[in-house]
């Protein structure tokens, strides 16, 4: 779920490949791939780690500096509408669709053409030659493990056995159903909740549907002191998301985080019921990567409907 803000500037991190094949015997290949953070301000208040990018390189734009955001939230890859003009048909892409083309971009070291929906979006130019062309959505890694090493800054993909580095990870019983990598939580010590993983959202630590915020949280809405963050949507319209802090913590497989705020979007172009129902799957809530960075590594298996916690 892609979260827009009105001031963006790009939080440039070493962006180095690195990729590595281990032995076709043991039937595995590890490929990895340095990301960066986008920061952006939102109120006044300055976000670090605003949204997670990857850089591509497209045919006929081999000067550029262009990327991709990671966003698990979204249930395919998205071009922005406006890239088109800037790209070369053939080249670049092959039209499907009025509403999809064939996109071609290297990533990892590997050149990929892949299916692309097409999205409004006029906020494509960073600074100066840096462009953010789109958005991955989580299709795009289904059939394989994918890796988000926040200590690192570095996301990986794994098709067959997990490196044994990664042995003592806590597994936790997730579902993958419609595209939503759906986790159970516990907050407040005995209450619980279903909530997908969405990686687009990285300024926030919780959203909940307005019941469960009220239950969690014990506010009403209306209270004086509660924190509101506005910004423009998907449909370039001001959002207003409302926060406050939860009664008591908020456990992830075991792992217990306190301080957790929660909040739920008051003014926004669809709302997590309309979500849900849309999809088919059953949430009250979205995690994304706030929880998470600086301190975790997150391993989603998507065959085996787990996610792998590492600290």
């Amino acid at each position: 779920m892609k979260l827009s803000s009105q001031f963006l500037v790009l939080f440039f991190l070493t962006a180095n490949l690195l990729v590595i094949a281990s032995p076709r015997s043991q039937g595995q290949t590890f490929i990895r791939q340095k990301f960066v953070w986008r920061k952006a301000t939102l109120n006044g208040r300055v976000y670090d780690k605003a949204a997670l990018l990857v850089p591509v390189r497209i045919p006929s734009l081999p000067k550029k500096k262009c990327f991709l955001q990671i966003d698990l939230g979204a249930d395919q890859c998205y071009l922005y509408k406006p890239m088109r003009s800037k790209l070369t048909p053939g080249q670049d892409y092959v039209e499907q669709t009025p509403e999809k083309v064939l996109f071609k971009f290297t990533l990892f070291g590997h050149r990929y053409q892949k299916p692309f929906a097409l999205q409004e979006n006029t906020d494509l130019s960073l600074t100066g030659d840096t462009l953010i062309v789109g958005l991955i959505g989580i299709d795009f890694f289904e059939n394989q493990k994918l890796i988000l090493d926040f200590p690192r800054n570095e996301l990986s993909l794994v098709s067959g056995a997990l490196p044994k580095a990664y042995a003592d990870a806590k597994k936790i019983k997730a579902r993958y159903e419609q595209y939503r990598f759906v986790l159970p939580l516990v907050y407040n010590g005995t209450d619980t909740l279903r909530a997908f993983y969405d990686s687009g959202a990285s300024e926030l630590d919780l959203i909940l549907t307005k019941a469960k915020w009220q239950q969690a949280t014990g506010k009403r809405g209306d209270e004086p002191d509660l924190h509101e963050i506005k910004g423009p949507g998907p449909d370039g319209k001001e959002t207003v998301s409302v926060g406050a802090p939860l009664k008591g913590s908020l456990a992830v497989g075991g792992q217990v985080f306190t301080g957790v705020e929660a909040y739920y979007l008051k003014v926004f172009p669809y709302s997590l019921e309309d979500i849900a129902k849309q999809s088919g799957v059953s949430f009250e809530g979205v995690i994304g990567n706030k929880l998470f960075y600086d301190h975790y590594t997150l391993i989603f298996d998507f065959k085996n409907q787990e996610l792998l916690l590492k600290k």
